[in-house]
């Protein structure tokens, strides 16, 4: 049998690229009422653990990191959907050119911009 581009690929399975477990949150700084309400309502509701919080003072922001041990994209769904005003996602690892995962680094040195 031939195979045609409308064959299924065997998936592989899909590497975590987030920290188990850690919510990030991003609120505007300035309300220190409001914000503390709307974290203690979301904390309640998601059964988070509040882990910490650290003012961004030249982005006039604040993060707040939580923990939990369900579904953290689920969550953070859930959470961006009532709450507009806010910015949430798993807390990502990041990578750079150099990471050693990279299959052909040197391919990106050849492309002209």
């Amino acid at each position: 049998m031939m195979r045609t581009a409308f064959h299924k690929k065997k998936s592989t399975p899909e590497k975590n690229n987030n920290a188990p477990g850690r919510v990030l949150i991003l609120l505007t700084a300035g309300n220190e009422k409001k914000n503390s309400t709307i974290l203690n309502r979301i904390i309640l509701r998601y059964n988070l653990i509040l882990t910490s919080r650290k003012k961004l003072s030249r982005l006039n922001h604040e993060l707040v990191i939580l923990t939990t041990t369900s579904n953290v994209k689920e969550i953070c769904r859930k959470i961006q959907k009532e709450n507009q005003n806010i910015r949430v996602q798993p807390d990502y690892y990041y990578s750079t050119l150099g990471d050693k995962e990279e299959k052909k680094p040197a391919n990106l040195f050849r492309m002209r911009v």
